[in-house]
């Protein structure tokens, strides 16, 4: 029994880059605490994806996303996924999907209702439908209201606008 206390111990304390999903999850009330994402950054792209568990085609194109945070540095590219994603659905259906996908990116939970006022704010051109991603470049950013369907897809989008 000590044996077994021990290695649970070790693994869970000891193993780098185990995050539980619960962890994983930062709860955001108002969109301006994360309007920072859309600041271009002359030393990093910054990856802001717009989801949720219920849109099948973000679900889909999750996996390249989450490929970039994988093949790059957080210093070369840094992944955020905003979750739209119900407050109530936090424990029974965000965070098991994160767990069971192995994602690993930071994950937000954007909670602020007014959706009118901060849609606009991301992008004026934005009709408020997911999966929508925007690259933040050195520069400025371009957001981009479709489902991608490959890293390579992303990756052009990127060095097009860098």
């Amino acid at each position: 029994m000590k044996q077994f206390l021990f290695n649970f111990l070790f693994i869970v304390l000891l193993v780098p880059g185990t995050v539980s999903g619960q962890e994983q999850v930062q709860m955001v009330t108002q969109f301006d605490s994360i309007s920072y994402l859309f600041e271009p950054d002359a030393e990093k792209v910054q990856i802001v994806n717009f989801w949720a568990t219920w849109c099948a085609p973000c679900v889909r194109e999750l996996p390249y996303i989450e490929a970039l945070h994988d093949e790059y540095d957080d210093e070369e590219i840094k992944v955020t996924l905003v979750s739209l994603d119900l407050k109530r659905d936090r424990e029974k259906k965000v965070i098991p999907f994160l767990t069971k996908n192995e994602i690993q990116s930071d994950v937000l939970m954007l909670l602020d209702s007014k959706m009118n006022t901060w849609i606009d704010q991301v992008d004026p051109n934005w009709s408020g439908a997911i999966p929508l991603t925007c690259i933040v470049g050195k520069e400025n950013y371009e957001c981009y209201e479709q489902e991608f369907h490959s890293v390579d897809e992303i990756i052009t989008l990127i060095n097009k606008l860098n």
